[in-house]
């Protein structure tokens, strides 16, 4: 990690870490860019030169812009489409694509209500949206995805009822008619509704996640430990018959003023 004369951060480097259940190994740099103190922009490379990510922040420190690029080759326009493509097809020389322009809105109490992701080469459109109790809290999440002539399919949605020490999750989901699929009768269209029962402490930080059908039938369960600093320092993951499969620890370095 880099940091300017006004002790923020402009650069940081992730090596050698894996993602994907251990599959893929991982090196990438960010940049940030401030006026004055106010962070405005980032910019981000991965490993091998592939992809790449721009940022734009608003005066309150929100994301409200995202494009990612990757380093592609391009179908020639000048030679006939065939059954089967080849080199010959490509131009000679990779150029960076954009292949999703995403954008962000917010309330006025700053809450986020709006995700859209345009994928450009696809002409295709994901679209979240989410509302709010007036304890900014959220209680209901929605998913829509949008092709040519083919506007705002709902596919799913998520509803919060929040009590003391937690709150659950019912997500549902929806078939090409908006009609729920859990009321489904053939096996092709039937998709169960899922509940997420999730324990918090005082502060509201996420002690236990248990996500399972609507009938009982447990997909995995998730827990939580924290240091004194009410930082992370262990989470692990549960199988569905309970078996221990995963534990991941932190350490957290502090740099000194």
């Amino acid at each position: 990690m880099k940091y300017d004369q006004k002790e923020q951060m402009i650069f940081e480097r992730y090596r050698n870490y894996k993602i994907r259940d251990g599959h893929e190994i991982c090196d990438r740099r960010e940049k940030y860019i401030y006026d004055d103190t106010l962070l405005i922009r980032t910019f981000s490379r991965g490993g091998f030169e592939r992809s790449k990510t721009f940022k734009t922040y608003n005066e309150k420190g929100q994301v409200i812009k995202f494009e990612l690029y990757e380093f592609n080759w391009k179908y020639r326009e000048d030679v006939p489409h065939r059954g089967v493509v080849g080199l010959a097809d490509y131009e000679w020389r990779r150029t960076w694509e954009l292949m999703w322009d995403c954008t962000f809105e917010y309330d006025r109490r700053g809450n986020k209500v709006l995700y859209e992701i345009k994928k450009v080469r696809r002409n295709e459109c994901d679209r979240y949206t989410w509302t709010y109790d007036e304890k900014n809290r959220v209680v209901e999440s929605r998913e829509y995805f949008t092709i040519p002539n083919f506007p705002d399919h709902l596919l799913w949605t998520e509803e919060y009822n929040y009590s003391e020490g937690g709150y659950q999750m019912l997500q549902t989901k929806y078939d090409h008619e908006c009609n729920p699929r859990h009321l489904k009768t053939l096996n092709y269209e039937y998709s169960p509704r899922v509940i997420a029962k999730v324990k918090t402490n005082s502060s509201g930080q996420i002690l236990e996640k248990t996500v399972m059908e609507e009938n009982g039938k447990i997909y995995y369960r998730e827990t939580t430990e924290y240091n004194s600093d009410g930082l992370i320092w262990k989470t692990k993951r549960y199988d569905s018959n309970n078996i221990l499969e995963m534990t991941h620890f932190y350490k957290y370095s502090y740099r000194k003023p």
